[in-house]
């Protein structure tokens, strides 16, 4: 498996969707919001991430879905770096 392969691999565990457009990584969370997910230590780990580095890292609502944003990404690998900071 080539790096990309292992990166989106990676990333389907976190997301349904990721953007990294014009700087900016957007990750979209699984859309069930009562998925056990949202009450596991990862999703508590990734809101004090969040909290930690506001406001380069943001999460919002978009469609009743949680999208966390990450700016000044230009690269897979520097969004890669900041999500291992999870």
């Amino acid at each position: 498996m080539n790096e990309l392969g292992l990166v989106k691999n990676i990333l389907a565990l976190f997301f349904d969707k990721i953007v990294l457009k014009k700087g900016s990584f957007t990750g979209y969370f699984i859309a069930d919001i009562s998925s056990s997910f949202y009450q596991s230590e990862l999703f508590t780990r990734i809101l004090q991430f969040m909290q930690k580095h506001h406001p380069q890292v943001q999460l919002k609502e978009i469609n009743k879905k949680p999208v966390l944003t990450i700016h000044n990404v230009p690269t897979i690998k520097s969004a890669m770096h900041w999500l291992g900071m999870i």
